[in-house]
C-alpha cells in the first residue's frame, strides 16, 4: 500500500500541469486500471469506456465563449410567427 504522503505529492505535482495534460494523465490512469483489472470490469457487466470519464474543471471555458450583443433580439426569420 502506498502512503498518504505519496498521494499528496502526486496530487501536488498533477496540479502543476496544464489542464490539457491533466486530462491526458487522467485518461492514462483510466487505461491502466482497465488493463490491470479488465477481468473484474468485464465480469461486472460494465462497459470499459463507461468507467473512464473526462476530467472537467469548473470555469475552464471562462472568457473563451462570447455571445453577440443582439443575442436576445427577435430573429427576422420568425417575425411572421
Amino acid at each position: 500500500m502506498v502512503s498518504i504522503a505519496y498521494y499528496n505529492t502526486l496530487y501536488s505535482n498533477l496540479q502543476l500541469l496544464p489542464d490539457s495534460v491533466q486530462a491526458q494523465v487522467f485518461d492514462y490512469v483510466g487505461d491502466l486500471v482497465l488493463k490491470y483489472y479488465k477481468d473484474e470490469v468485464s465480469k461486472s457487466g460494465v462497459s470499459e469506456k463507461s468507467e473512464v470519464k473526462p476530467y472537467r474543471k469548473f470555469g475552464q471555458f471562462k472568457g473563451k465563449i462570447e455571445l453577440a450583443d443582439d443575442f436576445n433580439e427577435p430573429m427576422d426569420d420568425f417575425k411572421e410567427y
